[in-house]
């Protein structure tokens, strides 16, 4: 909630009442999903502006130290939580095994630590513009939008 993109869509524009991110884990890093859930009656190029330029702001105004902690701290808890259990732990070195060699997972963590501004700057630079983004809107039956 503390995130630019929740700040600037939820919280100031009430464009949207959830705002999430992913990175798939998959052996060539190609997917990065921002998801919305929109409110009725939202104005979907009003909403797709304001999300290309929360992300265009990452080029040019990299993330401050504390919001990279944070983005850092979800990202281990994120880690933490999805080895839980004995299962928890098997699935995940399995997919590491399968996308990169069981030896990745030791090293997840470390490499989340080793992110920096810069790094994120550069990445925000190189792909997520508008013109490498596909945008996709999910209306329900009676066309009434739900997500972008």
């Amino acid at each position: 909630k503390l995130s630019r993109l929740y700040q600037r869509l939820v919280e100031d524009s009430q464009l949207a009442s959830v705002v999430s991110t992913e990175l798939g884990d998959t052996r060539d890093r190609y997917l990065f999903f921002v998801g919305l859930d929109l409110k009725k009656e939202t104005d979907l190029n009003r909403t797709e502006t304001i999300l290309f330029e929360e992300l265009e702001r990452l080029t040019t105004s990299p993330p401050t130290a504390q919001e990279l902690r944070r983005a850092k701290n979800q990202c281990q808890m994120q880690v933490l939580c999805d080895s839980e259990t004995a299962l928890d732990q098997a699935l995940q070195l399995g997919c590491m095994e399968a996308l990169h060699s069981y030896e990745y997972w030791h090293d997840y963590a470390r490499r989340i630590e080793e992110v920096s501004r810069d790094q994120v700057t550069s990445v925000a630079d190189r792909y997520c513009s508008r013109s490498r983004s596909i945008v996709g809107t999910l209306v329900d039956g009676n066309g009434q939008i739900g997500n972008l």
